[in-house]
């Protein structure tokens, strides 16, 4: 079946204080609100081939459009949040050796304060070590739940991974306004980018395929140069086909395996809007 593939995309973002997103690696596959007959410019940066689907059909992959981010730390006011909160998850994983060897907390350790922390002090001094206490604090007792209004039924594991993984995605929908934030050129907010990035709950839906190369990289840690994941698509979900140029048009529409991907089971032939670059520019 056809599909679209997932390359590893990566971001790099800068906020207040020094604070970074360095290097947020993950499968994704982009897509543009652009109206076609703005296509043009677009086509310079991306290429001239083109497939346009539905809005419900990104959502439907756990896609969004893209949180555009200043991206001049002066100006910022998200990425140093949720870089706070990335590292308090890094504390907890760096603690976990020293939870081994010690599992009680503090005498003077308070759960409620840490929640506290955990609620409002994003950017607190204190935050690394107020939550090696706290790792230590739930391994300690492990049965114990954490009483929250949000999630009352989790242990405190599943609420602690539940967040991390929640941070990871909000980051993965983040992208800079503009390709150099001292330009503010707004290059990229103009594209007005919705994004789908692998997720289990898709794949599990078989709405998203992995690929060998996306095991090899899970493997070894290291993404590589081909394709890691695939999104399937058929006949009846794609919407518009934009090809280069009539040559290009008309030798895809002449290739027998083409044409009958278009037929549908009860025979009838199912076609997209088809058209050119230079035909969209005349709509």
């Amino acid at each position: 079946m056809p599909g679209l593939w997932m390359t590893w995309t990566t971001e790099s973002l800068h906020g207040q204080r020094n604070a970074t997103i360095q290097n947020i690696v993950m499968p994704a596959t982009c897509f543009t609100e652009l109206p076609l007959t703005s296509a043009r410019g677009h086509t310079t940066r991306y290429g001239c081939m083109g497939f346009g689907f539905t809005r419900r059909f990104v959502m439907e992959r756990r896609g969004n459009p893209v949180l555009y981010v200043a991206g001049k730390p002066s100006y910022d006011v998200i990425i140093q949040n949720i870089r706070g909160a990335m590292d308090m998850f890094e504390a907890l994983e760096n603690a976990e050796m020293q939870a081994q060897q010690q599992t009680q907390p503090p005498s003077d350790f308070d759960l409620d304060d840490a929640l506290r922390v955990l609620r409002d002090g994003i950017g607190d001094p204190q935050l690394q070590q107020t939550f090696e206490h706290l790792e230590r604090w739930l391994r300690a007792n492990p049965r114990i739940r954490i009483n929250t209004r949000q999630y009352p039924n989790w242990t405190n594991a599943e609420a602690f991974f539940n967040h991390k993984i929640g941070m990871w995605l909000v980051a993965a929908f983040l992208k800079n306004m503009s390709q150099c934030p001292d330009d503010e050129d707004m290059t990229y907010l103009n594209e007005m980018e919705w994004r789908i990035v692998h997720s289990h709950p898709a794949e599990n839906d078989g709405l998203l395929r992995q690929t060998q190369h996306m095991r090899d990289a899970l493997e070894t840690g290291r993404p590589g140069p081909n394709p890691p994941c695939k999104i399937p698509f058929d006949a009846c979900q794609l919407k518009v086909l934009v090809f280069p140029d009539s040559e290009t048009k008309q030798t895809a529409m002449n290739n027998p395996s083409i044409f009958e991907w278009f037929r549908l089971s009860t025979g009838e032939m199912r076609y997209p809007i088809i058209l050119t670059i230079d035909e969209l520019e005349a709509i």
